[in-house]
């Protein structure tokens, strides 16, 4: 039985979303454990045949070789349980911890395939009565995206959920919220709650580290200016070179924030310092992001537009027909006249200041779609 514990970690581990597939710091995707599952179950067999050996009794190298080679940190776990002492791994994939989830669609998906692989008694029938609704199919919609949870059906899943606390089903209702807010301003309001509440139970709250950055431009600026000549890290003199006053107090948080998501880092030769390694963040904080980002960034060209410097700006705008076809090719020469421009301005060596470039396209009149 002890083989077995170490291959049910494998397929409860399927159960977990793909993000969360991490042991000790090595991401795992589907398709390695399910192949890692059928490898381990056809070498185990064979070499229990040629040995004469029970299942139990083969060897930890059996089911840890090909591991070793890609994931050798998570060897000392299947030894543990190869040896007969099954360790937390075992139960932490069996109930989804809805905390963990920014999508509740995905975190119901989980509960449900959970439930299912503790009891082939469970069913989308078996919960639909546990909540008391009449549709059997409920819940599968809901997993689909094709229906939504009204503030009834809401309720009603909650109980069904079983959460162990009224603080979990609170959570659930926040992701519920936050799925079906069609208000940009009021998704942003539910998703500090969804991190205020993360941060409470200890949880990693860097989302709200990515999403500053992405959606407030001092953040943006001052990892610019960090890469301009004669940079200063002084909170100070970052003070001085902003166009619109930040506070000190709010600059040192930015750099930190920086620093905790990866884009900054303290050299111990030229002090701080860009990493140059990309932003990893969800689509979903992207987008959210992406609308303050740009009102932020509006605001600040109105502001300028009227008190700023005429030799430091550049102002130009059309009013233009178009049809949809259009559009769209005139959007991709949009984004690749950005793209040139980011790689014209990464190769100066002489850089002194930081600008925004905004391009903006939308229409005067109602499409038809």
């Amino acid at each position: 039985m002890a083989i077995y514990h170490a291959l049910k970690v494998l397929k409860l581990s399927l159960l977990y979303p793909p993000q969360k597939r991490v042991f000790i710091g090595h991401r795992i995707n589907e398709d390695i454990i399910r192949d890692k599952i059928n490898q381990l179950k056809t070498r185990i067999q064979a070499k229990s045949r040629e040995s004469r050996t029970t299942i139990s009794e083969a060897s930890p190298d059996l089911l840890t070789s090909d591991l070793a080679i890609h994931y050798p940190s998570v060897l000392s776990h299947f030894i543990q349980l190869i040896k007969g002492k099954p360790n937390s791994m075992q139960t932490a994939f069996e109930i989804p911890q809805v905390r963990r989830y920014l999508n509740y669609r995905l975190f119901l998906k989980d509960f449900y395939n959970a439930k299912k692989e503790k009891s082939q008694d469970f069913s989308y029938r078996f919960f639909a009565r546990k909540a008391q609704i009449s549709s059997p199919s409920h819940f599968k919609l809901v997993v689909d995206g094709k229906r939504n949870l009204t503030e009834k059906t809401l309720s009603k899943y909650i109980k069904a959920l079983g959460f162990k606390d009224k603080n979990e089903g609170y959570f659930f209702e926040l992701l519920v919220k936050y799925d079906q807010e069609e208000s940009n301003s009021k998704k942003v309001e539910i998703f500090k709650s969804i991190l205020g509440e993360k941060k409470k139970k200890g949880l990693s709250v860097l989302g709200k580290e990515q999403f500053n950055f992405l959606s407030k431009w001092h953040y943006v600026a001052i990892y610019v200016l960090v890469g301009i000549k004669g940079f200063n890290a002084d909170p100070n003199w970052i003070a001085s070179k902003l166009i619109k006053r930040i506070s000190v107090a709010n600059i040192e948080k930015a750099i930190n924030d920086l620093i905790r998501i990866g884009l900054l880092e303290y050299d111990v030769h030229v002090g701080l310092r860009q990493t140059n390694g990309a932003l990893d963040t969800s689509d979903e904080i992207h987008s959210l992001a992406a609308v303050p980002y740009h009102q932020n960034m509006i605001a600040l060209a109105s502001d300028y537009l009227e008190n700023g410097d005429w030799r430091l700006r550049e102002f130009n705008g059309a009013t233009i027909p178009l049809n949809l076809k259009t559009l769209e090719s005139l959007k991709e020469k949009m984004r690749s006249f950005r793209r040139e421009i980011n790689e014209m301005t990464d190769e100066l060596d002489d850089a002194s200041d930081v600008f925004q470039l905004n391009i903006q396209l939308f229409p005067l009149t109602e499409p038809k779609i």
